[in-house]
């Protein structure tokens, strides 16, 4: 769950970061009225972008597993696996 929320959150900053850009630089994007300032569109949208690309870098998703074994004597063993998640290439 935390990954997916994680790209979910990725995507979303990256899009917006988009759409002050291209607002910025005079792209018409239909069915969008956005009533701001065009001197900060494109410092914002360079901002946000880069905000984006630092969550999706350094965003860590751990998830971890315990294992419960009983052995011959009796006793209970348990295994702990940690794993971390950067991104798909990870």
């Amino acid at each position: 769950m935390n990954f997916v929320l994680k790209w979910i959150t990725v995507i979303a900053v990256l899009a917006a970061g988009l759409f002050f850009l291209a607002h910025g630089l005079g792209v018409h994007i239909p069915k969008v009225e956005y009533k701001g300032p065009k001197a900060y569109d494109v410092p914002v949208g360079l901002f946000i972008v880069a905000a984006g690309i630092a969550l999706a870098a350094f965003w860590k998703v751990e998830t971890s597993t315990r294992t419960t074994v009983t052995n011959k004597f009796g006793s209970i063993v348990i295994e702990k696996v940690t794993k971390m998640f950067r991104g798909p290439g990870s």
